[in-house]
């Protein structure tokens, strides 16, 4: 009888410590906020449980000078993450699967990996320094800012439920809209287009409609190489879309070469195959200096160009990758996928 009432009793304390283990959260900001906020801290003690983590949906921290935001990772069933004007250089929302509104703007983050948050249907990553933006998984995103960062290349292909853009203040070269949803009329977001201050060469606004996004809501100024902008409706675009650079003329087509994303249209430059598998292929009529490769976290990863202009990327793991080509003329983009 003794023994059972030992062993229950143990039972008892053993899953009561498992259920108020705390989450370790390194940063006294972060850390602080978060005892302070009592319908976190509900018991109101000095520590954070991994229950209370657990039962938290929406999470406001923004204007703390945070600088880690490890302990994060035990709030899984989030849904809104507001983190933005803190001192953030990193953020690990892979346990963060539920999420669907994230601002983390007005940091420090060279990097984000949005690759586990695929019910995401907000994101403001604006003025930060983030040189690679992969939303490809992000299939359900309807706004997206993220001005004021060192983008070069977004791909929205995938994003067709995508309504408002801003990407304002980048290096941007190629921008395809036709893919999106700011054709759409809806009364929960009002679309808008600012993709000023850029290095835009290719705009494609093709199936979208003057109908829906007016004058006021498209910017596409101080892209001074931006010569031709393709549209279904020349006229309507004309009279509508004035925000442009007066060399920036609408076409039905604007003939932007397959293959040539990002060059003026009399340079000749390709990679291939794409995707690769093994080797990559790279041909230009200019002298290639230098070349770099980053992953979808901005991180640099080191291959040699060989002496024939070919990469091996047998070694590297599947998924979307950005080159840095150095030539005379300067850095130029190009995406590729490792399949």
């Amino acid at each position: 009888m003794i023994k059972s009432f030992l062993l229950t009793t143990i039972s008892i304390a053993t899953s009561l410590g498992a259920i108020a283990q705390n989450v370790n959260i390194p940063d006294a900001s972060f850390k602080a906020i978060l005892v302070g906020n009592s319908s976190i801290n509900s018991n109101g003690d000095n520590e954070i449980q991994e229950v209370e983590a657990l039962v938290t949906t929406y999470l406001n921290i923004s204007n703390e000078n945070i600088a880690d935001l490890t302990g994060i990772e035990a709030f899984t069933n989030l849904s809104v993450l507001v983190a933005s004007n803190n001192q953030l250089t990193s953020i690990d929302l892979s346990q963060n699967t539920l999420l669907i509104g994230l601002n983390v703007s007005n940091n420090q983050l060279s990097s984000i990996d949005l690759s586990q948050n695929s019910l995401l249907e907000g994101l403001n990553c604006s003025n930060n320094s983030i040189s690679v933006l992969d939303v490809t998984v992000n299939t359900k995103l309807e706004t997206l800012f993220c001005g004021m960062n060192n983008i070069s290349f977004l791909d929205l292909s995938q994003n067709t439920a995508l309504i408002s853009l801003i990407c304002a203040q980048n290096s941007i070269i190629t921008l395809d809209l036709s893919h999106t949803s700011i054709n759409q009329n809806t009364t929960l977001e009002t679309p808008y287009i600012d993709c000023r201050q850029n290095n835009l060469k290719v705009l494609i606004m093709k199936n979208i409609s003057t109908n829906f996004l007016s004058a006021q809501n498209f910017n596409a100024t101080s892209n001074p190489n931006l010569s031709c902008i393709e549209v279904d409706d020349t006229s309507n675009a004309k009279a509508t879309w004035i925000n442009k650079d007066a060399a920036a003329k609408f076409s039905l087509n604007c003939n932007f070469k397959v293959g040539i994303s990002d060059l003026e249209s009399d340079e000749q430059f390709f990679v291939y195959p794409n995707p690769a598998a093994s080797f990559l292929l790279i041909e230009s009529i200019n002298k290639i200096i230098s070349i770099n490769i980053l992953d979808a976290m901005g991180r640099t990863i080191n291959i040699n160009l060989s002496e024939n202009n070919t990469l091996d990327v047998s070694n590297l793991s599947n998924g979307v990758y950005l080159l840095q080509i150095e030539t005379v003329n300067g850095v130029i983009s190009k995406k590729f996928v490792k399949d």
